[in-house]
């Protein structure tokens, strides 16, 4: 896969280009002066611009020129002499100093007419990296040896498309086309030699249009980016950090934050048990009384049972029921077949004599007093066995309770 430096050589790339850089120009000037370099990330590029005997300082911002002066070089280039190198520093760092706004970029660009400019062919795999591919082959193509000069080189497909150049297409044997342009270093130590002492640094080096950065050409004025980089490779990784960091953080105080509200709600949730509780309790008890009382059948509804249940020769004077017992008084005339009768009844059992018979003879009738249980409506399935039917027969323990009803 070609990278963009590799694209933006290509026709393309560079019809590309100059239609990115019309369109930012027009747009720059519907823009604020102090908003231009911000929204479409421009750069004020400083240019060094070698021309004859003259070197031009020129800001550019955008489409933008600004000439901020020009410095004399002696016999067309900077003289060997350290005195002059030392004047030419600081009439360069006057004129920077008159003009305090910030730089991005800092470029110098080489008079075309003092560089080489040589076609060749290369393979096609030297597109990975063609400054290493033409370092071997400068020696041949020029007379200067590879470490005495500053060059760049470029595929040579984009010729055709610069005035006067001949068409350039794909070489024999799948060979590329390539452009060496270079320049000699001994004739512009001197002019470096004066920016490092004015403190200037040097981001791309132009030769003939083609920049190639200062890192590779003359890394003595590369800026130094490699700190920049170590503090953006940090900041990136705080960064990083602080994405893992805050998420378990916000979520920890979250933990802390309901752990403490659990706490004050503490007390309050133990009150809501205990009503839960005390409410369950009045609720069971509410249903046991409602159990009880649709068991039981009432005074009421034992006497009506009572009275259909015995002949009409007979009659109560006194009835009391006392919790499962009943006791009833009065006469008949037989009252043994009271028992029987009594027997029979559906919510009662167990009946028997409490106390002897005895005959009245102004009524007429025998006196009797009988005891029965009184059975739930649960009971009225049990089998007719399990009824006392004699008097005098055994019965189990009587049970007491308050007192449901009074004598008749």
């Amino acid at each position: 896969m070609m990278s963009w430096r590799q694209i933006s050589h290509l026709p393309i790339g560079a019809a590309l280009r100059r239609g990115l850089d019309w369109w930012l120009g027009a747009l720059a000037s519907l823009l604020p002066e102090r908003w231009r370099r911000l929204p479409l990330g421009w750069r004020r590029e400083l240019r060094l611009i070698e021309q004859d005997d003259r070197l031009e300082l020129v800001l550019v911002t955008g489409r933008e020129r600004v000439a901020l002066g020009s410095l004399t070089l002696a016999d067309g280039k900077a003289t060997s002499t350290s005195s002059s190198s030392q004047v030419l520093a600081a009439e360069l760092k006057a004129i920077l100093d008159q003009h305090s706004d910030p730089i991005d970029r800092t470029v110098l660009v080489i008079d075309p007419a003092k560089v080489l400019v040589r076609d060749f062919n290369l393979p096609g795999a030297a597109l990975a990296d063609p400054d290493a591919a033409a370092e071997l082959e400068i020696d041949r193509l020029t007379p200067f040896r590879a470490e005495d000069v500053l060059f760049a080189v470029r595929p040579a497909l984009l010729a055709s498309h610069e005035p006067g150049a001949a068409p350039s297409g794909k070489g024999a044997g799948g060979e590329l086309p390539f452009r060496l342009v270079l320049t000699p270093k001994a004739r512009l130590a001197p002019l470096f030699s004066a920016f490092e002492q004015a403190g200037l640094r040097l981001d791309l080096v132009d030769l003939a249009g083609l920049r190639a950065p200062s890192s590779r050409l003359c890394p003595s004025l590369a800026p130094n980016n490699g700190r920049w980089r170590v503090a953006a490779a940090l900041a990136g990784l705080a960064l990083l950090a602080l994405s893992v960091w805050l998420p378990l953080h916000q979520r920890a105080g979250l933990a802390a934050a309901k752990e403490d509200e659990a706490q004050r709600l503490a007390p309050q949730a133990a009150k809501v048990a205990a009503l839960v509780r005390a409410a369950s309790a009045i609720a069971e008890r509410d249903q046991w009384l409602i159990a009880e009382k649709r068991d039981r059948l009432t005074v009421l509804g034992l006497l009506d049972e009572v009275s259909r249940a015995m002949p009409d020769d007979a009659f109560v004077l006194q009835f009391t029921q006392t919790g499962e017992r009943l006791d009833l008084t009065g006469y008949a005339e037989k009252a043994a077949r009271l028992v029987a009768l009594l027997g029979k009844a559906p919510h009662l059992g167990e009946p028997r004599f409490t106390a002897p018979v005895t005959p009245d003879q102004r009524l007429g009738r025998e006196r009797y007093s009988l005891e029965l249980r009184v059975r739930t409506r649960d009971g009225e399935g049990e089998a007719a066995d399990s009824r006392a039917v004699g008097a005098g027969s055994p019965q189990g323990e009587d049970r007491a309770g308050p007192k449901e009803g009074g004598g008749a």
